[in-house]
């Protein structure tokens, strides 16, 4: 039997912020932590869970429905959330 996938929307950041971002782990995790891969850097926009196999297709029909006019986010928020040892960064504001 196949297997749910956990999906989630997300944003990517281009080359020059992954970069930055990547720069900035080395930083904070110098003495302990695990590494993110810079190509796995993302923004969860929203966090859907374990989807069966035949609710993947609907989900990726909707997603390509998405329409939405380009913005700029300001990576200005870094915080820590300690149960899951999790260090984040992130705009202090989004746009509408």
């Amino acid at each position: 039997m196949p297997r749910s996938k956990r999906l989630f929307f997300a944003l990517w950041p281009d080359d020059r912020v992954r970069s930055d971002l990547a720069h900035l782990q080395t930083l904070l995790l110098q003495a302990r932590g695990n590494w993110v891969h810079p190509m796995d850097l993302h923004m969860t926009l929203q966090f859907l869970g374990p989807v069966p196999p035949n609710r993947e297709r609907c989900i990726l029909e909707a997603a390509d429905a998405v329409q939405g006019a380009p913005f700029e986010l300001k990576i200005n928020r870094l915080e820590f959330w300690p149960k899951p040892r999790i260090v984040w960064a992130g705009p202090e504001h989004t746009p509408a």
